[in-house]
């Protein structure tokens, strides 16, 4: 079962608008609450979109009936199954589990910040770099908005960066100083 603390109840029918070339077979109540998304037929799930995966050496269709004893109200499927729960019919289970579980989990990747290297010759010179300076970037922009905001802030400034071998005092001396 995939958790995440983001993540809340979210209608099936939500989850089926941003599926393209779908079909959705509703059996009985078509547009269930969704509250986790499972890979695992093995384990108990309440209300649960389960996805039946084709691999190597399974296939996660065999396993659907024992994910709907487990507690899954409805399937993402490739074909048609003889189930008494909504199915998602799609082309690549695989690639509807990574669609629904961005959508299902508030599209984390939105608010993730990404430095991408390429090519042949110094990427992990770069990247080794970019390490250790990005923190440092980060720092000054985070003591520059200390300056900003009341002095009583700047009394906690010892607490967040007095042990990453800043010179706190230095710092409380410049901004008493923009004070005056």
């Amino acid at each position: 079962i995939m958790s995440c603390k983001d993540a809340g109840i979210m209608r099936l029918s939500k989850l089926v608008s941003v599926v393209q070339d779908q079909r959705l077979i509703a059996k009985g109540d078509g547009d269930r609450n969704i509250e986790t998304l499972s890979i695992n037929s093995r384990e108990n799930m309440k209300n649960a979109l389960f996805f039946c995966l084709i691999g190597e050496k399974s296939d996660g269709h065999a396993y659907a009936a024992e994910a709907i004893k487990n507690g899954a109200v409805a399937l993402v499927t490739e074909r048609e199954l003889f189930v008494d729960v909504p199915q998602i019919l799609v082309k690549d289970t695989r690639e509807a589990l990574g669609l629904l579980s961005s959508v299902f989990y508030g599209e984390p990747s939105k608010k993730m910040k990404v430095i991408a290297i390429t090519g042949t010759n110094g990427k992990s010179t770069t990247s080794h770099l970019i390490y250790h300076i990005l923190p440092v970037i980060l720092l000054y922009e985070y003591l520059f908005y200390l300056t900003l905001v009341p002095k009583l802030l700047l009394d906690t400034l010892p607490l967040a960066v007095g042990y990453n071998g800043i010179d706190v005092e230095y710092y409380h001396n410049i901004h008493t100083c923009m004070d005056s």
